[in-house]
């Protein structure tokens, strides 16, 4: 009897050892994917071309069943922001099938991603999509700690997330670039504001661990790598970097980025001595981060981690039938939507032109800002490079290849000097001051050879193509053999009216460059926060895709003209060199 007894305390003993050993284990590996920037390249479709996509995230989900199956149990999906801007499917279903289920919500659920944290873009639509929809809708934690709600004084959205994998903990931590309030109108972020990453990451993480204890933190950010400083003397503020954010604040083991489309996979030492990896795949779905996490309890409770990760090219991996079948509805949908005819155009509208003049469609984009507002100039970004739109009919589909992103159309009065100041400063960066007709009349960042340097993006610009600009309702020249602050001569209005420095005048230009966006107003004509608010006079709450198609519907067929004419100069510079800095860059556009 003694030795039955024995035998049945030796069997209970290893059964809750056995047990013991399960939700509390001592060593494990998990498996990390990470993606951001997607821009929603969701569907196995392009749009565009009208036809299968052999790059979004319908090939990552046949990698993710794969990987579910290697490391059950183990595995954890991440996501940094700018998820749902970007695509035609994502504004119908950020502005038209508003009622629906949205789209990344299904897809996210389908994926079953852990957590996102929230991008600048993913704000534009607006509180009805990322206020009372996605935070529904999402299983996924939605990560945003300094995206604070006014009305509380609290975040918005969770400031962090706890996944527990295997027996450890795994705290995820979300931030978002401060600058986002200063590129978006205060209309769609009525209730937030976005206090500065070091500051929040210094409240935040020593309370998280002594609340939580998490075996292993994770610094999820939507910002660029680096602090960009831009206050200067109009305190509008600075782009918050992760990297600063990780190397002075304890805590961060692994730092995931986004937003800048940069590529890192590498890994650095912060000011505490600590090795963090860094990771940050390429946009649009064409990379995603493969992270290898490897952890061991120690006999004092603490956590060794080892890491092993690489980038992997999403298009490597075959579309998931099941998820093409899944969603084949949504491309229907949004097909049917983008077929809608809108009208004709007279003749080709050219779109590659615009980067180094005037040409017919930025003539219209003008045309259709004045007249929403009633303006008498108007000022907007160069944004449609991608491609010309062929003369004849026009549909939903082609206002995405005429104007690339959501903004809305604001209205401010400016003195003819700010308006000269405002184009100083635009073309101070999108044109090279040439010294003769052997320079660029772009302004590429060259090497020590005077070749243009080219990253993954293409040629290097010295500003992005989307801080470009042009002008309508005067007559101006722009010198690209003067310095900044010399270049441009406004001759006179359109009609041919006298244009006067002192006068005011009221201006139109989108959204983005109205909230700060490009530094237009902030750096070119010294403005702070206050002082575009008193100068705003207008705000659409509709976005100028909707004034296109609008303008286009009421008048038929659309024959592009000037208001008002714009040449650089000297002419013979820039009749040689337009077509050369156009033929380099047409490769990376189309």
């Amino acid at each position: 009897m003694f030795r039955i007894t024995t035998y049945l305390i030796l069997f209970c003993l290893l059964f809750l050892s056995s047990c013991s050993s399960v939700t509390q284990n001592n060593e494990t590996e998990l498996k990390i994917i990470y993606t951001t920037d997607t821009h929603g390249s969701l569907l196995p479709y392009d749009f565009f071309k009208q036809e299968t996509d052999s790059c979004s995230l319908a090939n990552l989900s046949s990698y993710i069943k794969k990987q579910r199956q290697e490391y059950p149990g183990r595995l954890i999906l991440l996501d940094g922001g700018d998820l749902i801007q970007g695509s035609p499917d994502m504004y119908y279903y950020n502005y038209q099938a508003i009622r629906n289920t949205h789209l990344a919500s299904r897809v996210m659920n389908y994926l079953g991603y852990d957590a996102m944290t929230l991008g600048n873009h993913d704000f534009e639509p607006g509180e009805a999509v990322y206020y009372d929809h996605l935070p529904i809708q999402c299983k996924m934690s939605l990560l945003a700690a300094n995206a604070i709600d006014t009305r509380t004084n609290e975040p918005m959205f969770k400031p962090y997330t706890i996944i527990e994998r295997d027996g450890f903990k795994i705290c995820v931590f979300g931030m978002i670039t401060a600058d986002t309030e200063h590129w978006l109108p205060r209309m769609l972020i009525p209730n937030l504001r976005f206090d500065p990453m070091i500051e929040t990451a210094r409240k935040w993480l020593p309370e998280i661990i002594k609340k939580e204890q998490p075996d292993y933190v994770i610094g999820m950010f939507h910002a660029g790598s680096e602090i960009v400083n831009r206050t200067d003397k109009n305190g509008i503020g600075y782009m918050d970097g992760s990297i600063p954010v990780a190397m002075s604040v304890r805590g961060i083991d692994m730092l995931l980025m986004g937003h800048d489309h940069a590529i890192r996979c590498d890994y650095l030492v912060n000011d505490y001595g600590d090795t963090i990896p860094v990771m940050q795949p390429n946009s649009h779905a064409d990379e995603f981060g493969e992270i290898k996490l490897h952890l061991k309890r120690n006999l004092d409770g603490t956590v060794k981690s080892d890491v092993k990760m690489k980038r992997l090219k999403t298009k490597n991996f075959p579309i998931d039938k099941d998820y093409a079948k899944a969603f084949q509805g949504a491309i229907d949908s949004v097909n049917a939507y983008l077929d809608q005819p809108l009208g004709k155009v007279s003749t080709t509208l050219d779109g590659l032109g615009s980067l180094v003049g005037q040409t017919n469609l930025m003539d219209l984009i003008h045309t259709v800002q004045l007249s929403v507002t009633e303006a008498q100039i108007s000022l907007t970004s160069t944004l449609s490079t991608f491609s010309d739109i062929n003369k004849g009919s026009i549909t939903m589909r082609n206002l995405f290849d005429m104007y690339k992103y959501e903004n809305q159309v604001h209205k401010l009065w400016m003195t003819g000097r700010d308006v000269k100041n405002f184009l100083e400063y635009g073309y101070s960066r999108q044109f090279n001051q040439m010294t003769s007709a052997n320079d660029h009349l772009l302004s590429f960042s060259v090497d020590h050879n005077g070749n243009v340097e080219v990253d993954h993006f293409g040629p290097k610009l010295k500003t992005p193509q989307y801080n470009f600009t042009s002008a309508a309702g005067i007559n101006y020249i722009v010198d690209v053999s003067k310095p900044y602050g010399q270049r441009v001569v406004i001759k006179s209005m359109a009609d041919g009216s006298k244009f006067e420095l002192d006068k005011r005048y009221y201006v139109v230009m989108n959204s983005y460059q109205a909230a700060g966006g490009g530094g237009f107003l902030t750096n070119g004509l010294g403005w702070t926060k206050e002082d575009i608010k008193y100068h705003t006079i207008t705000e659409s709450t509709l976005d100028m895709r909707y004034y296109i198609a609008s303008y286009i519907k009421e008048h038929g067929t659309i024959e592009p003209t000037k208001n008002g004419e714009w040449k650089v100069v000297p002419e013979n510079w820039w009749k040689q060199n337009k077509e050369r800095d156009k033929k380099i860059m047409e490769p990376y556009l189309k």
